[in-house]
């Protein structure tokens, strides 16, 4: 399996499972999005949200998430590509 990082402007985030990826894109190829659960520390959730999934081959996954899910005028496109560096170990 490849390794992936993930990264939007304006902030960069790190994926912290290749097999969390993987699932998401089986699921992308199946619905055309993919959900995301963002938690606080003590793991509580802080909201969830279903993302359109942009593109998704083998070389690059990304979807698309709106800061204002009432305003679609504004999005960052996160964008996962290949890497060769060993995954984070937290």
């Amino acid at each position: 399996m490849k390794n992936f990082s993930i990264s939007a402007k304006p902030v960069r985030l790190v994926a912290t499972s290749v097999a969390a990826l993987a699932t998401a894109a089986v699921l992308a190829a199946c619905g055309a999005t993919r959900h995301i659960v963002a938690k606080d520390e003590a793991g509580e959730v802080l909201f969830e949200r279903d993302s359109d999934i942009v593109t998704l081959t083998e070389d690059e996954f990304t979807y698309r998430v709106f800061p204002d899910e009432n305003d679609t005028s504004v999005y960052y496109d996160i964008v996962h590509t290949p890497t060769d560096h060993a995954e984070p170990a937290n």
